[in-house]
């Protein structure tokens, strides 16, 4: 069997084209139905006349309702037993986590246009909806990370971006082009669209061999190292601390301009303006890197993210003008740079710690979603209260925010415990480092090549030199099973002896 790449540049990558353009169009369409649902909601809701709540506290209850969506989706893939790892084991509990999933984004999106159509409108139906769509679209984004394992970050940073840019383009868009709310049919048309092209590309997806293989990889369980005698907490508190922070601080923002009575074009112009340019620094960072480590999304984050938080924080008191739009244009910016960043920065950790994707973004963007959350119940709290949002009310709510921030990432102390990625890499001996590499490059070039569970075994015990004799005790196979084996990687790996073998092992660890 050919060998798929050149093993000589292994900056080449094991997906094909064709196969990264089918994750990128999967992320693309699911993101967009999450985004469709969310912005639908917003319109039919904002549109309705209460007796006792205003259309931006209504407006809020939908940003509500989607965030707990996907704070329920993030906690649920890691709940044991029953959670992610549990769904991959095998190719049938893959089908049956992709059907449990379709059928349940299904179902939200019917209960969601029924709700509308209905009269009266039910608001609390559409909340419902929206959650139930969040959190299944949350979790299929969280199955196609784990196909970061496969990528370099360069290539994720800009499979990131694109998702991003695309998604959130196309949906402010259309909503753009109305003034009025659109009708229910003209709503459900290009929804339907997205959400049949979501689902098709699951199931495309689900009958790639190297992708179904990529879903299974759990890779090693997440350790906390204990914190020194001299502190109190452990590295990776301080970072959920910090993380926390600039969450809460941007689902704050995200609520308040809620109540700008701007055009909707003008409104959602300044709005993709801000995500392109939240999005073309992400990229200028990430593609301009010589490498990109947990060192260096912490360096990003302080400062980049820090200041683009803080500045849009004290820029609050003027979001509120309609006639100050840059205030919103950084609200997006801070806020989908942050983003980007977190989901390239848990690709990365996951790498570094030899972990599954899945368990450091679901993680990250737990975190980042109970924090916006907190953020959105203050907002929509104060909104609720009637308290008058005077340029003293927001100057202290904009100095509040900045203290915030700055206290929990400065404490952080990251840039120190960013090279070893917040206490998640535990200190090792050398024998144990080393033994940690072998298993993680030959995962590479197993992914790679397409090398079956046992080749991988058999792989893995070459690397560490041992003797046919040895492999064929420890697999309990027999001499014969060893050298099939073994010729078997031989070819696929088109190589010829067993300083071939380490010599393409060297190159793969550089």
């Amino acid at each position: 069997m050919a060998k798929r790449h050149d093993a000589s540049t292994p900056t080449e990558e094991p997906l094909t084209r064709k196969e990264l353009i089918l994750i990128t169009s999967a992320l693309i369409c699911i993101m967009a139905t999450s985004l469709f649902a969310h912005e639908a909601g917003n319109w039919k809701l904002g549109s309705l006349v209460y007796d006792t709540l205003s259309a931006d506290i209504v407006r809020g209850y939908t940003c509500l309702a989607h965030s707990f969506g996907v704070v329920f989706g993030c906690a649920l893939v890691k709940l044991p037993g029953i959670g992610f790892a549990a769904c991959m084991q095998t190719r049938t509990r893959q089908r049956m986590f992709f059907l449990a999933t379709s059928t349940a984004l299904v179902a939200g999106s019917c209960l969601f246009y029924f709700a509308q159509a209905a009269t009266p409108t039910s608001p609390f139906a559409i909340f419902f909806a929206q959650f139930i769509i969040a959190a299944t679209t949350i979790m299929l984004v969280i199955a196609l990370s784990q196909f970061a394992i496969l990528v370099t970050p360069r290539t994720t940073a800009l499979v990131i971006a694109g998702a991003l840019v695309v998604s959130i383009t196309l949906v402010q868009g259309f909503f753009s082009m109305f003034v009025t709310p659109p009708s229910l049919l003209a709503m459900l048309v290009p929804y339907a669209l997205l959400m049949t092209s979501s689902l098709c590309c699951m199931a495309a997806i689900l009958k790639q061999q190297t992708l179904r293989s990529a879903l299974t990889q759990t890779g090693t369980s997440i350790r906390l190292a204990s914190p020194k005698p001299s502190h109190t907490t452990t590295p990776v508190v301080l970072l959920v601390a910090a993380l926390a922070s600039f969450a809460i601080a941007l689902g704050f923002m995200h609520v308040i301009p809620l109540s700008i009575t701007t055009a909707t074009l003008t409104h959602s112009l300044a709005f993709i303006f801000g995500v392109l340019l939240g999005i073309a620094l992400f990229l200028f960072l990430a593609l301009n890197a010589h490498v990109v480590t947990s060192t260096t999304i912490w360096d990003w984050i302080s400062r980049f993210a820090f200041p683009l938080t803080v500045t849009a924080a004290l820029l609050v008191p003027l979001t509120t003008q309609n006639d100050f739009l840059p205030a919103l244009i950084l609200q997006s910016t801070a806020l989908y740079f942050f983003n980007a960043l977190l989901a390239l920065g848990s690709c990365v950790v996951s790498k570094a710690i030899n972990a599954a994707p899945y368990r450091i973004f679901s993680g990250a963007f737990l975190v980042r979603s109970v924090g916006f959350c907190v953020g959105s119940i203050v907002a929509v709290a104060l909104r609720q209260a009637h308290i008058a949002f005077d340029a003293s009310v927001f100057s202290i709510i904009g100095v509040a925010l900045f203290l915030m921030i700055a206290l929990t990432t400065l404490n952080a102390n990251a840039l120190k415990y960013a090279k070893t990625a917040w206490g998640l890499i535990p200190h090792e001996d050398p024998h144990g480092l080393f033994n940690k590499k072998i298993v993680a490059r030959c995962n590479e070039i197993a992914a790679r090549y397409d090398l079956t569970s046992r080749e991988k075994e058999t792989l893995e015990l070459l690397a560490r030199n041992k003797s046919p004799k040895a492999i064929a005790n420890e697999l309990v196979v027999t001499m014969s099973t060893v050298r099939a084996h073994t010729q078997a990687i031989y070819k696929k790996l088109d190589i010829h002896s067993r300083s071939d073998l380490e010599a393409l092992l060297d190159g793969e660890n550089h």
